[in-house]
């Protein structure tokens, strides 16, 4: 801009410093970081490279294998899942039965007594399932997520949701 040349040196040398310190600030950029600090995690997914394999991907690739599931109904346990987590639906768990969905707004209005807890009835898959295979259950799912359960024992796995299939489908377009 100034058409003074003799800058591009320090001007490259001070490009180098500071790429050096952000690395050694930390591996993530800014607004991975402000996820991670809300409590989200961030998992690289491989796109495939074409939509054929994308829709044959397994849903173990995508899935969040570390779900927020409440195991209790009780007002304390509720309240501190609440404050503590920002999502907006949470499996159901009782007696090692996944009893359903709890949407957030729902809970929240309970906690307050201006509503009975309503718990909505859970879409499920299994980790072995293909994207393509679960399509259409997202639509049919009131919560806009399915809970990945094990085959053989029926046990909650994890989550996936419309999110990550979207965020899954964001690295692939990449």
């Amino acid at each position: 801009m100034s058409h003074q040349f003799e800058l591009v040196p320090g001007l490259l040398l001070g490009t180098l410093i500071s790429q050096g310190i952000a690395r050694l600030a930390g591996h993530l950029n800014f607004y991975e970081a402000l996820l991670v600090q809300d409590g989200h995690e961030l998992h690289k997914i491989k796109p495939p490279l074409d939509i054929r394999n994308w829709q044959n991907l397994p849903v173990s690739a995508v899935a969040n294998y570390r779900p927020v599931v409440i195991r209790s109904l009780e007002v304390a346990e509720l309240k501190s899942i609440v404050r503590k987590y920002p999502y907006n639906n949470f499996p159901l768990v009782q007696d090692d039965k996944l009893k359903g969905i709890l949407y957030r707004q729902n809970i929240e209005n309970f906690l307050m007594g201006k509503a009975e807890l309503e718990i909505w009835p859970a879409s499920s898959c299994f980790e072995d399932e293909t994207i393509k295979e679960i399509g259409n259950r997202f639509l049919e799912s009131p919560a806009t997520m399915l809970v990945v359960v094990g085959r053989d024992d029926g046990l909650i796995k994890g989550l996936i949701t419309l999110h990550d299939l979207i965020r899954a489908q964001v690295a692939v377009e990449e």
